[in-house]
């Protein structure tokens, strides 16, 4: 089965077919595939039942991993995750920093302006 997750499909649907079939999520959350997954419980899914999840967040950072190693960015991110270090970037050889010195531009959230070492400012 795949399926777009969104509220208003209704999961006694997913669960009758899930019965015996494989299930994958295409989801275009910004956040990668295990952060995504530990949302699903909360939206009535077995994560047993889940074979896997694709996330456009998860595929954005999988291109930045193989194409941007030890470059410099600005993020557009979330407040809280700019002040916890921004757990998507982690594992990624790249560097925040001033939009100045940046390479390029990381859009994952619409809150902040992050350049790195605590700087933020809003968007």
């Amino acid at each position: 089965l795949f399926a777009m997750v969104r509220p208003n499909i209704p999961l006694d649907v997913l669960r009758r077919v899930q019965a015996g079939k494989r299930i994958v999520i295409l989801s275009n959350t910004s956040r990668r595939a295990a952060s995504a997954v530990g949302k699903l419980p909360g939206m009535g899914f077995d994560v047993k039942a889940v074979t896997a999840l694709v996330s456009s967040g998860e595929e954005a950072w999988r291109h930045l991993a193989a194409k941007r190693r030890g470059q410099r960015c600005t993020v557009l991110t979330w407040q809280r995750e700019a002040l916890e270090g921004d757990s998507y970037i982690a594992g990624l050889d790249l560097t925040v920093s001033a939009i100045a010195e940046a390479d390029f531009i990381l859009c994952h959230g619409t809150e902040v302006i992050w350049e790195g070492e605590g700087r933020t400012r809003a968007v």
